[in-house]
């Protein structure tokens, strides 16, 4: 009959408790803290296009926020949002330009090829919600946008839970 080292059995209950350890622990505290950002838009109604927020900043000071979201090709189809009003961002309506009624100034820009600028001449940004705990907003936008007299029309454009970081 053959011996059984100490070592052996050592080693035995390591691996055993190791292997138990790794497929027991969940990551629950991360993936309850995890939120998943989308955005999507149609360009034209012909192409859709998805993706993620590359950065949005949000001012408290001069109530500005700013945005830079990129669709699956990085660097040829993105989009640019500018928002500065008087006041907190607020969730409802805002046109595009400069609103008198709510004192904000909206523009959207669609960069085609990466640089050609479908800048908003119509159109409406709506913030459906925000949460100032976790940082996030959602949204819809649509706009027609102009580059040197050709023009884009962006519909069907959804932001949903973009985290914003904050800027002094």
């Amino acid at each position: 009959m053959k011996r059984i080292d100490s070592r052996n059995i050592f080693l035995f209950l390591s691996a055993t408790l190791f292997i138990t350890l790794c497929f027991s622990c969940t990551d629950s505290y991360n993936k309850s803290s995890y939120i998943p950002q989308s955005f999507s838009f149609w360009v034209d109604n012909s192409f859709r296009y998805e993706g993620r927020a590359n950065y949005t900043f949000y001012n408290d000071t001069s109530h500005d926020l700013t945005g830079e979201f990129h669709t699956e090709n990085f660097i040829e189809n993105y989009l640019t949002i500018d928002f500065s009003g008087n006041t907190y961002l607020q969730p409802g309506s805002y046109p595009m330009g400069y609103d008198s009624t709510t004192h904000t100034n909206i523009n959207i820009c669609y960069y085609s090829n990466g640089s050609h600028p479908y800048c908003s001449t119509t159109g409406t940004l709506t913030i459906t919600s925000i949460d100032t705990v976790s940082n996030t907003f959602s949204g819809t936008f649509h706009f027609i946008g102009n580059y040197v007299g050709y023009t884009k029309n962006i519909t069907y454009g959804i932001f949903d839970n973009i985290i914003y970081k904050h800027r002094l």
